[in-house]
C-alpha cells in the first residue's frame, strides 16, 4: 500500500495521494506504515500549497516525532509556514532542530530545513550566518529544494550575496 502512495507522490499527483491514503489508512495497523501514510498526506497538502490543512497535521507530526529521526518533514513544513508568516526567529529555531541532531546520513527533508534556516537568517539580516549554513549544506551534498516556492525569493537573495562576495574576492 505504502509503495503505491509513494508512486502516486512521485507522479506529481498529490491530490490523488491524499484520496488513496484516506481509503487505505483504516485498513492498516502497522505503526511504520501508518507513519508513512501520515507523511504522504502532510507532504501532499504542503505540495498543493494547502497550508491551512497542513498546519494541524504538522502539529501532530511534531508531537509524535523527534528531531533526530529519519525524517525532518514536520520541521520543514512548520519552519516554512513560520517563514511565510515572517516569523523568521521561530522559523530559524524550528529548522535548526533536525540540522543540529542530524547524523552523517541526513534524514529526509533535511535540505528543506537548511533552506528554511538560510531563508530565515536572510530575513533576520544575518547574511554571514546564512552563507555559513549554505556552505554547510553544500558540504553535506544537499541541494537547494526547488519544489517549494517559499524558498524561491530567498534563494535569489542568497545568490545575489554570493555574486557580491565573488566580485569582491580577488
Amino acid at each position: 500500500f505504502i509503495y503505491y502512495v509513494d508512486l502516486i507522490l512521485e507522479s506529481n499527483n498529490p491530490a490523488r495521494a491524499i484520496a488513496v491514503t484516506g481509503i487505505l489508512k483504516p485498513q492498516i495497523s502497522q505503526p511504520d506504515a501508518l507513519r508513512a501514510l501520515e507523511d504522504a498526506v502532510l507532504e501532499s497538502y504542503n505540495s498543493l500549497q494547502l497550508y491551512e490543512e497542513a498546519r494541524p497535521l504538522t502539529q501532530a507530526w511534531l508531537a509524535a516525532r523527534d528531531p533526530y529521526g529519519d525524517s525532518a518533514l514536520g520541521y520543514y513544513t512548520r519552519s516554512a509556514d513560520q517563514l511565510r508568516s515572517e516569523d523568521f526567529a521561530g522559523a530559524l529555531d524550528t529548522a535548526l532542530q533536525p540540522i543540529v541532531f542530524s547524523t552523517p546520513n541526513p534524514p529526509d527533508k533535511l535540505a528543506h530545513c537548511y533552506a528554511a534556516a538560510i531563508s530565515s537568517a536572510l530575513g533576520l539580516r544575518e547574511q554571514d550566518y546564512a552563507l555559513t549554513l549554505y556552505a554547510e549544506m553544500l558540504a553535506r551534498s544537499l541541494n537547494w529544494p526547488k519544489t517549494d516556492p517559499t524558498f524561491d525569493a530567498p534563494f535569489k537573495q542568497l545568490n545575489e550575496h554570493l555574486k557580491k562576495i565573488n566580485r569582491e574576492t580577488p
